[in-house]
């Protein structure tokens, strides 16, 4: 069999040859494979015209089945407990070389679960749209911090889409975050997070800063590590699956941002593989719950 379908005559062009060459491609580009299956498909619809072929093979040819998706990784509870105290044990290590870290990673990851916002959303919040004192305090998310190597950090004051300007009603742990944030801002800095001059904060700074708290927590043996999956995203995934499955996935799309819940639910919501429970039903088939009489067997 010739390494690729070029050198093979089209009357003499068998299904097996074109799984031959589709599977060990597939193996190595799927994507690629696909492309080629579609081609051959026009190839055999032009041999079926002349007379070569008398039914279109590649047709016939069954592909593999598509891949399943990656199950979503939305950390539970007890990974980012984890995250926050080893966050909280890299910043006080007294041994640690260095000044001291700020709390930014820890506060943006508040940030984050307490609003879904994205990283640039998040570190691009500024006091004049948070109210902290009303009833129901909320935090507005009408822009973004924008990171590029060619124009560096700046702010960018309206979100990434349309429907990401949004008003979010934020839990008790946020507040106090953002209340304590409020007290230390002596100098009015307008945005919430900001360097020692005063420039926002860029989303390479969370990055660099977890990965830093990473790399410290491998090399510490009363401590866990940190997921290579933890990141600033995945948090995002956290907040979509809570509220999709504790109250509405249009809910979590309102609170992420999204217009459509289609996007939450494909790219965000972690899913449950826990089956319903009809123990109750099952019951009914319990062979031993209504044995029958000797008699009824003769």
């Amino acid at each position: 069999m010739p390494s690729t379908l070029g050198d093979t005559l089209l009357a003499s062009l068998r299904v097996r040859d074109i799984d031959e060459f589709y599977q060990p491609l597939a193996d190595r580009t799927r994507a690629q494979a696909r492309n080629v299956v579609v081609e051959l498909r026009k190839i055999c619809d032009l041999g079926l015209t002349l007379g070569y072929l008398q039914a279109n093979l590649a047709r016939d040819f069954k592909r593999l089945r598509k891949r399943p998706k990656l199950a979503k990784y939305a950390p539970e509870p007890a990974p980012l407990n984890d995250l926050h105290m080893v966050a909280v044990a890299y910043r006080t290590c007294p041994d640690r070389n260095g000044p001291e870290p700020s709390m930014l990673l820890e506060d943006v990851i508040n940030v984050i679960l307490g609003t879904s916002a994205r990283i640039g959303e998040a570190v691009g919040l500024r006091w004049a749209t948070i109210d902290l004192y009303s009833d129901v305090p909320t935090v507005s998310v009408l822009g973004t911090v924008i990171e590029k190597s060619a124009t560096g950090k700046y702010y960018q004051d309206y979100p990434k889409t349309a429907s990401g300007e949004r008003a979010i009603p934020i839990p008790d742990f946020l507040v106090a975050t953002l209340r304590r944030r409020l007290s230390e801002n002596i100098t009015g800095n307008p945005f919430v997070f900001h360097t020692a001059t005063g420039r926002v904060t860029g989303p390479q700074d969370v990055h660099r800063a977890l990965r830093n708290v990473r790399k410290w927590s491998e090399t510490q043996e009363n401590l866990p590590t940190i997921s290579d999956e933890m990141v600033p995203r995945s948090l995002r995934k956290s907040v979509a699956s809570l509220i999709a499955h504790k109250g509405t996935l249009r809910a979590a799309a309102d609170t992420l941002g999204h217009k459509r819940s289609r996007v939450t639910e494909d790219h965000y919501v972690k899913k449950v593989k826990q089956a319903p429970d009809m123990r109750h039903l099952l019951d009914e088939l319990d062979p031993w719950a209504n044995p029958r009489e000797q008699g009824d067997m003769a």
